[in-house]
């Protein structure tokens, strides 16, 4: 008797505990700045930078897409970055991107984790690096960091 009231009680525990999760539009959405995002163009010495998402608003457990567009006189750009929290310690989370043959843009898909809070606000600190010929043919190379805040919320 003991072990089948048991089961029943796991079995209904189980019923309770899987709900399944809302969908939310995928990235059919043309890249855009999120109401959220604290800067969607970052001007530097080493030119303009469009930091754009393919979703209107960032959920945790759902994967979404990050574009960054450029506008620069250097030759050869390159992209660093990682996100961590800007309140609350979520540990830095790498973001790597991919070059778009024959643009200058590059992407990244990334997840994040749920927060116990409902809405989390995560700092996104990009580091650019610019290689560039001068007359004597020799690489110079330039780096500059900056950061954007964005917030995810919880289903």
């Amino acid at each position: 008797m003991y072990k089948k009231h048991c089961i029943l009680v796991s079995f209904l525990w189980l019923l309770i505990a899987c709900n399944p999760k809302p969908e939310i539009k995928s990235s059919t959405i043309k890249p855009q700045c999120l109401a959220s995002q604290s800067k969607c163009v970052v001007t530097n010495e080493l030119g303009q930078f469009n930091l754009l998402f393919n979703v209107e608003e960032i959920h945790g457990e759902l994967p979404f897409e990050l574009s960054i567009t450029y506008d620069s006189n250097d030759n050869d750009i390159k992209f660093s970055a990682y996100l961590e929290g800007k309140d609350m310690f979520m540990g830095k989370i790498p973001v790597f991107f991919t070059k778009m043959k024959n643009e200058n843009k590059q992407i990244s898909e990334i997840l994040l984790a749920n927060c116990s809070e409902d809405n989390m606000v995560w700092r996104l600190w990009v580091t650019v690096e610019a290689s560039t010929d001068n007359e004597k043919t020799l690489k110079l190379k330039k780096k500059k960091t900056f950061f954007i805040d964005f917030t995810s919320t919880r289903l």
